[in-house]
C-alpha cells in the first residue's frame, strides 16, 4: 500500500491497552509484503489495480534498505519523499524511464476521474447552466443494474453485487451459519425485522466482473418487499460452496479467508 497507509495502519497497532494479549501477540508486529520483481521492475499485482502504480513504486524505493521507522518524527519526510516532487534525474536511468511511464499513466487516469467527479457534481443554485442544462435525474446507486452514466455514484470503484451467505442443512432448511446454529431463513416470505438485520451481517460485497454480470439482475421476490434486501442476493452453499448457474465460477466461503472466487477448468 502507499506509505501514508502504511504508516496509518501502523498507528492502528495496539491502538487500545488490553490486560491480556494471545501468545504471539504481545508486541505489536506489522509485516510489509514486497512484490515480486527487483526495484528495476516491480510487480504489484491485484495491489496495482487499487492504488497507482507509480506510488507504490515511489513507497517501495523509500522503505527500501530502512532498518527502522521512528513515527511520528519521520511521517512528514516519508510523505513527502513519495508524494512531492518527482525529479527523473533522482533515479537510476533504468528505472527513471519507467518512473515517469507509470506518472504518465496515474496523471491521465486522475483526469478521467475528475472528468467523472464532474460528470456527476450537483450543481450549484446559482450556476446559470442549472436552467439550460439541468442536472440528469440520478437513479439509485445502490441498484447495480443500472448503468453507471445514470446511477448517483459517490466513489469510483466498479459495480458490485450484495451478496447474501446461506448455508443448507442436511434437512434441506437454510440457516445463516454453516453449523446450522445461525438463523433460519425461510427464502418463500418476507423477512421480519429481525432477520433483516441477521441477513446484512451475512452479506458480502463481490466486485467480480463475472460474478456481478451474472447476478445483477437477480432480484429476490420476497426481499424487494425490505428496502434493506432490496438488491440483495440469496446465495446457498452446501459443504462451503456455491457455483454460480451459466457460469464456471464457484464461490467459497471461507472462515479465515471470506469469500473466495474461483473458475473452475475443464
Amino acid at each position: 500500500a502507499p506509505v501514508d497507509l502504511l504508516i496509518q495502519r501502523i498507528g492502528r497497532l495496539h491502538r487500545h491497552k488490553r490486560d491480556a494479549r494471545p501468545s504471539g501477540l504481545v508486541a505489536p508486529q506489522m509485516l510489509i509484503a514486497r512484490p515480486e520483481g527487483d526495484s528495476s521492475a516491480p510487480d504489484f499485482g491485484s495491489s496495482g489495480y487499487i492504488y497507482a502504480p507509480f506510488i507504490l513504486w515511489r513507497s517501495w524505493l523509500t522503505l527500501e534498505g530502512r532498518e527502522e521507522l521512528n513515527l511520528p518524527s519521520n511521517t512528514t519526510e516519508l510523505i513527502e519523499t513519495v508524494y512531492g516532487d518527482f525529479n527523473p534525474a533522482d533515479f537510476a536511468p533504468e528505472i527513471a524511464k519507467k518512473l515517469e511511464a507509470a506518472q504518465a499513466k496515474m496523471l491521465k487516469d486522475f483526469g478521467v476521474e475528475v472528468y467523472t467527479a464532474d460528470r456527476n457534481l450537483i450543481p450549484k443554485p446559482n450556476t446559470e447552466d442549472f436552467v439550460t442544462q439541468p442536472m440528469q435525474d440520478l437513479k439509485d446507486d445502490e441498484d447495480p443494474t443500472l448503468h453507471e452514466q445514470i446511477r448517483a455514484v459517490t466513489r469510483l470503484i466498479s459495480p458490485s453485487v450484495n451478496l447474501v451467505c446461506l448455508h443448507k442443512m442436511e434437512d434441506g432448511s437454510l440457516n445463516t451459519e454453516p453449523d446450522g446454529k445461525g438463523t433460519d431463513i425461510d427464502l418463500k416470505r418476507v423477512p421480519n425485522k429481525d432477520e433483516v438485520k441477521e441477513l446484512l451481517l451475512h452479506t458480502v460485497a463481490s466486485h467480480h466482473y463475472t460474478v456481478v454480470k451474472a447476478l445483477a439482475e437477480k432480484q429476490h421476490t420476497k426481499w424487494k418487499r425490505k428496502s434493506a434486501l432490496r438488491y440483495h442476493i440469496p446465495m446457498i452453499f452446501e459443504n462451503g460452496r456455491c457455483s454460480i448457474k451459466d457460469t464456471k465460477i464457484t464461490l467459497i466461503l471461507d472462515k479465515e479467508l471470506g469469500l473466495q472466487t474461483k473458475k473452475e477448468t475443464l
